[in-house]
């Protein structure tokens, strides 16, 4: 893959995961895009994300279709999985809504096994533990 993704690339190829799957990339992303489409783009040998987009929109390849939406999904589920959010939600959001006397709602978007929503309970409790009484109207997670 040469060294840069044009604006044009980037777009294109935004809106194609975006039709092939629902998948949203914000608009500086292409740093992930490049790292997750690199050792296809070198086995395709391909130089350009346009490339990339021509080959698959040309063939018609499912099969490269998939392996290019495979690599672009995040199919891992941790405990704490990328630790930041979790320390943030700790010692900055969660006191903002400190008080708040109807449900606190968190929604844990595409969490395959549910780690994610268990680890956000749990940093909410080691809150709770140094702030009892934060949340009067109590807290709701949902993990989808």
């Amino acid at each position: 893959m040469k060294a840069e993704i044009t604006p044009q690339e980037y777009e294109a190829f935004k809106s194609f995961l975006q039709d092939a799957c629902g998948i949203l990339l914000g608009d500086n992303k292409q740093y992930l895009v490049k790292s997750r489409l690199r050792r296809i783009m070198e086995e395709n040998k391909l130089s350009t994300l346009g490339d990339l987009l021509d080959r698959v929109k040309r063939t018609g390849r499912s099969s490269l279709k998939e392996v290019v939406i495979d690599a672009m999904t995040t199919n891992e589920t941790l405990w704490f999985r990328d630790n930041y959010p979790f320390e943030l939600l700790k010692s900055e959001l969660l006191s903002k809504f400190r008080g708040k006397t109807s449900p606190l709602r968190i929604w844990s978007a595409a969490c395959s096994s549910g780690q994610e929503p268990y680890s956000i309970a749990m940093s909410i409790q080691e809150y709770l533990q140094r702030n009892p009484g934060a949340f009067p109207g109590g807290v709701q997670i949902l993990g989808t």
